[in-house]
């Protein structure tokens, strides 16, 4: 009976890796699905409304989807305390923020570099460098999707498999 109980446990164990690995994925093409539609939106509001980046941000927070709106809320509320430029604020929430939000480090290298053009340049220059991230990030989403088609269940089937074995070499 006590063999039993540890062959399903190591089982269900090595099977939670494959899991959690497989969720890895669908967490980072959920952060990439909200921040797009996000950014369209901060395209739209500088370089046809003129608004100004705080204003943007905050506006954001409130209606992007998670967990996008909660990078555009902590960069806002940085903004909001003072002392910090744009710029040191947005990067400061994407090294702290960006891995619990889902993206992985290419994601948030081409977000970072938004940075230095938001809020220093002109709304033509702005408009064109989210354009260019938009892009970037489309082309990571869909290859976030394929790379989730084509290794989502390998993940749970190795983990799967994986503790069948080591229960048959531990018996």
């Amino acid at each position: 009976m006590l063999r039993a109980i540890g062959a399903i446990l190591i089982i269900l164990a090595c099977a939670s890796f494959g899991f959690l690995a497989e969720r890895r994925l669908s967490l980072r093409i959920r952060a990439l699905s909200s921040i797009l539609p996000a950014l369209e939106i901060l395209k739209a509001e500088i370089g046809n409304l003129l608004t100004p980046i705080p204003e943007a941000f905050l506006f954001l927070s409130c209606n992007a989807a998670a967990p996008a709106s909660a990078l555009f809320s902590e960069t806002y509320e940085a903004l909001a305390k003072g002392g910090e430029s744009f710029a040191d604020a947005f990067s400061g929430v994407l090294r702290e923020k960006a891995a619990k939000s889902g993206f992985y480090p290419e994601d948030a290298a081409v977000l970072n570099e938004l940075s230095p053009v938001l809020g220093r340049y002109g709304a033509e220059e702005q408009s064109a460098k989210l354009k260019q991230v938009i892009c970037r990030l489309e082309e990571a989403r869909t290859k976030a999707c394929e790379d989730h088609d084509q290794r989502g269940r390998l993940y749970k089937t190795m983990g799967i498999m994986l503790g069948i074995v080591l229960v048959l070499v531990t018996l």
